[in-house]
Order: structure tokens, then sequence, then C-alpha cells
């Protein structure tokens, strides 16, 4: 499988695409400051179980940590990700107290 990301000035996804569809994506947007959200994850049927969402996942992570952002996980499976994956820990947003 092969991750494919886009990008604009809202946000973006990971993509893994078969003969032109997209078969799993994971969507982001952008927040103030350097920091991102992920919001949404979706998988089709024929690639769950295969790793497809945890790749989506580490592509997401490893362009957050190229650019020295912060991320949100609002999606369950994100958060699961952070969960099982605790070296993605210094990629996790801490907000300020207030």
């Amino acid at each position: 499988m092969n991750v494919t990301t886009t990008e604009n000035a809202g946000g973006g996804a990971a993509l893994i695409q078969e003969n032109g569809i997209t078969m799993a994506e994971m969507t982001w947007v952008r927040k103030e400051g350097n920091v991102i959200a992920i919001e949404h994850t979706r998988v089709s049927d024929s690639l769950r179980g295969h790793g497809a969402g945890l790749q989506l996942f580490r592509s997401i992570m490893a362009m957050a940590e190229q650019q020295k952002l912060s991320v949100v996980p609002v999606c369950p499976f994100a958060v699961k990700m952070f969960e099982r994956y605790p070296e993605y820990g210094n990629l996790l947003h801490k907000p300020a107290n207030r």
C-alpha cells in the first residue's frame, strides 16, 4: 500500500488509492499555531485488518514531525493510535494551562 498526502492551507489528507479510487483516508485540519487536528479516518472493508489505518497515521506523524506540528486526535481511531503507539506522544498537542 502506498500512502500519498495532499495538503492545502486549511488541512489535508493521507490517502491510499487503488486505480484512482480512494480506499483509505485520514484527514486533518489546521488549527491556530503549529497544531493540526486529525478529524476523520475511513478504511474500506477490503483493507481492514491489513494495517492501512496505521500506515495513514504514521504518514501524518512523519509530516507533523518534519513540519514541527503538534497533533490533536479528534477521531476515535487517532485517539487509539496515540494510546497504542506511545512513541508518538511527543507529537501530541498539550494545551497550555489556563
